[in-house]
């Protein structure tokens, strides 16, 4: 019985400790990353801006009608989430603006993708405006996948797509 009360104890200490320190973490995060692709800006924005059946963490992809006057996507991942996407902003070949259109998720924000040439390249920088509503995914979030590892994957993405080595830099 005491091994019981033991084991109890000490399951409720590992589920409490993320809970408690997620809670306390803030829901909001900025994470910035980027990367230099050897392809002028306009192929590289039209690549992101398009659809991301050049992705391999992308199974589906379907656009939708607009909603509020914005153009609006699903990507479905390879483990079989759909998430609706929206098109805020963008200026070709510089800038372009996106966002997590689903506020039930327990997370959201935007993605500036920033496109400036370089070397006779561009030189790729995304940053995230995130929010993770979810106090146990905030805590998952900061200390085991770490805020920027969504954007560095995606990057990679880009890079071998043209067949190229990604250098992230934050």
């Amino acid at each position: 019985m005491k091994t019981l009360a033991i084991s109890a104890s000490a399951l409720f200490v590992i589920i409490a400790i993320p809970i408690a320190v997620g809670f306390l973490l803030p829901k909001r995060h900025i994470a910035t990353r980027s990367t230099f692709i050897a392809q002028p800006c306009a192929d590289v924005f039209k690549l992101i801006s398009g659809p991301p059946v050049w992705r391999d963490d992308v199974s589906g992809w379907k656009e939708l009608a607009p909603t509020d006057g914005l153009y609006t996507w699903n990507e479905t991942t390879r483990n079989g989430d759909t998430i609706a996407y929206q098109r805020m902003r963008s200026e070709p070949p510089h800038l372009f603006v996106t966002r997590i259109a689903d506020p039930s998720l327990p997370y959201g924000g935007t993605w500036t993708f920033a496109f400036e040439e370089s070397n006779g390249g561009t030189l790729l920088r995304i940053t995230e405006d995130g929010e993770v509503r979810n106090p146990i995914f905030r805590f998952m979030s900061r200390f085991v996948f770490g805020h920027s590892s969504t954007i560095e994957k995606y990057l990679t993405n880009v890079s071998a797509h043209y067949g190229q080595k990604s250098e992230i830099k934050q």
